[in-house]
């Protein structure tokens, strides 16, 4: 079996040069149409929990004559854990940086896009694939979405009723579910901003490098995962390549693509805009923990006391 260094550099030597076409907008020019829809409609309709109605999206498109890449569906799901929408009562609606997103450089609303996913866990049927991913228990995966959301709690996210279980889901295991999903998604973030810009990579390598990042997070993030007198266990599946392939689909389709930092063309592979992963944020992590996870992981030390 390859170690990380191994998937490294087997996702690194798929790249061929080329580029990925572009599929629609621009996150620019799709976050105005956005803007000037919302202050005219006041509220966009859901079908369900964060994810935009179709026929919403259609007429979105229609009003703007904007189609952004990924389609309005993805984008605005992706806009709600930026703090650009708020998702409530069924519906979205204007979010705390609706007007101050049209001020920041491209690059700062991709990030922010990112960061709705790598900070606060949003989209949360793209998260739930993640924790899936890694072999962790649904409602430890639950649980910990739930503390992200109240953190986040300014920027406008609902994050539930608490429930009370601390009695078989306890603080020290959280934080092992924690670093868990954090330092896996800070490896792969870390890669991404190792690739090369006017390079096409192959996602099929993409999803063993991260399989092997599920599996080296797995190690650093608990002493142990014996439960304590009735607590529930956090691992009840290991990493499964299935599983992985659908998380690495799904982080593309429903983060990388609507945020324009990937170019995705079936058949042919991805394409990164790696300048703006540059100052991502991954959980607490910032870019210097996260480049010191990258070095664990290639190197293949467990780093379990590595910050």
């Amino acid at each position: 079996m390859m170690d990380g260094m191994g998937r490294f550099e087997a996702l690194v030597s798929s790249g061929g040069r080329g580029e990925c076409g572009a599929l629609g907008a621009g996150v620019g020019a799709s976050m105005e149409a956005l803007r000037r829809y919302v202050r005219s409609e006041g509220r966009l309709r859901t079908r369900g929990a964060w994810e935009l109605d179709e026929g919403e999206a259609v007429r979105l498109a229609q009003a703007s004559g904007v189609v952004p890449e990924g389609g309005w569906v993805r984008l605005v799901g992706l806009c709600a854990g930026a703090g650009v929408l708020v998702a409530r009562g069924g519906g979205f609606e204007a979010g705390p940086a609706l007007e101050r997103v049209m001020r920041w450089p491209e690059v700062e609303v991709e990030r922010r896009l990112v960061e709705g996913f790598t900070r606060w866990l949003m989209p949360p049927a793209t998260a739930a694939s993640w924790f899936v991913a890694l072999g962790v228990h649904p409602l430890w995966g639950l649980k910990l979405a739930r503390h992200v959301h109240r953190e986040g709690a300014l920027m406008g996210f609902d994050p539930g009723r608490e429930s009370r279980d601390d009695s078989i889901m306890g603080a020290r295991k959280l934080e092992g579910v924690r670093r868990h999903v954090y330092v896996s998604m800070a490896v792969v973030v870390g890669v991404l901003r190792r690739l090369s810009e006017g390079r096409i990579y192959d996602v099929g390598a993409l999803v063993r490098l991260v399989e092997e990042a599920m599996r080296f997070a797995r190690v650093v993030a608990y002493e142990d995962d014996e439960e304590e007198a009735g607590e529930l266990r956090v691992l009840v599946d290991e990493v499964c390549w299935r599983a992985v392939q659908h998380a690495v689909w799904a982080l593309m389709d429903e983060v990388l693509v609507p945020a324009g930092v990937v170019r995705w063309e079936i058949g042919r592979g991805i394409a990164v805009k790696t300048r703006a992963l540059d100052e991502v944020r991954v959980g607490a992590l910032g870019v210097g923990a996260q480049d010191t996870w990258v070095r664990l992981f290639l190197s293949g030390s467990g780093g379990r006391k590595v910050a």
